[in-house]
């Protein structure tokens, strides 16, 4: 699917963003890849014609909504690209395996194989859509849209902006601080370093280290033995503090603890540790120096296109050819995006 995006992207030449207004304050950075499976996954929405299109009635009520509530001056949506994981699987070739299966809640497809050909032909023509609003949209092959967001946060808070990833992957929370924030719409919640601490007792600047350790299902990623959140804060209470630990600190802390199996699980599983925290560390996305300039030059180049203009006209045009049920598609489009035309 992400071939798919990322040549359909480059057809329509939808790379090139718009120049970013210095008066603009808040951005709001969103993984389009996650929010679109997402709500592929959770919605059985169907066209009049009987067609499912809960992704894009999903991921399109779902922005809305995050637009509404977050008032951004600013929107960058990122996909991953055509190979976007070959990096990460080269390291672990488990990495996301088994992601390709059905996640749909009530079965709407005869198979695997139609499930994947209506992704593709729903996010494709998403894009239609986000032509039709005043959005970026962003994606480059063998990059993961996780490095993109994380590189984009850390340059807009360089640049004086306040940042809102939207996202409802957990991997974001290690970049939390001042001006970064994330917006979960599994649980329509923004999370700040306070949430993160209330929610799972560890702060954002150990986050990296709290999820190297008990591992990550999603991903495939799996934990050091005995390690789960009650257990990582009982050996290493130091994951509470703002204060980064490294990776050695916490095999010396470990080793500090010979009584306690699951501290010596850890040193026994080096590796697994060393291993999660380089698949999922945000603070230094696995790109090249090159991948890194051309990303934040789709930032600084003006655009030729017609993309990024609001069109609620043409919008609506789009939704009645598809037969999406979706309540005054002009007006939605006006009262969510308008503000910032």
């Amino acid at each position: 699917m992400s071939s798919i995006i990322s040549s359909y992207l480059k057809k329509r030449r939808l790379e090139s963003p718009q120049v970013p207004d210095k008066t603009r304050s808040h951005v709001f950075v969103v993984d389009g890849t996650n929010q679109f499976i997402r709500a592929f996954c959770a919605s059985n929405t169907l066209s009049h014609h009987g067609t499912h299109v809960g992704g894009i009635e999903g991921f399109l009520w779902s922005l809305g909504y995050c637009v509404s509530l977050l008032k951004p001056t600013k929107i960058v949506i990122v996909f991953d690209g055509d190979n976007g994981s070959r990096k990460r699987k080269a390291i672990h070739p488990e990495y996301k395996q088994g992601r390709g299966g059905s996640q749909q809640k009530v079965t709407m497809f005869d198979s695997i194989e139609d499930e994947n050909d209506a992704k593709i032909d729903q996010i494709i023509r998403l894009i239609d859509y986000l032509r039709c609003l005043p959005v970026q949209i962003v994606c480059m092959d063998d990059v993961e849209a996780d490095d993109i967001v994380a590189l984009y946060a850390k340059h807009y808070e360089s640049e004086g902006y306040l940042v809102t990833i939207g996202s409802s992957d957990k991997d974001y929370l290690q970049v939390i601080n001042e001006n970064i924030r994330v917006y979960r719409t599994s649980d329509k919640t923004t999370y700040d370093a306070a949430k993160v601490m209330e929610k799972y007792g560890v702060h954002p600047a150990n986050f990296l280290n709290y999820l190297s350790l008990i591992g990550d299902t999603v991903d495939g990623l799996a934990g050091v033995p005995g390690m789960g959140p009650k257990t990582v804060l009982s050996c290493f209470p130091e994951l509470t503090g703002s204060e980064m630990v490294s990776i050695d600190d916490l095999l010396a802390c470990a080793a500090a603890q010979p009584k306690k199996k699951t501290c010596q699980n850890v040193i026994l599983n080096e590796h697994v540790l060393r291993r999660n925290h380089k698949l999922i560390d945000l603070h230094h996305p696995l790109m090249s120096d090159a991948e890194k300039k051309q990303a934040l030059q789709y930032l600084t180049v003006e655009s030729k296109s017609n993309r990024g203009k609001l069109s609620p006209y043409e919008f609506s045009l789009i939704i009645k050819n598809d037969k999406i049920p979706f309540t005054d598609p002009m007006g939605w489009v006006s009262s969510r995006f308008g503000y910032l035309v």
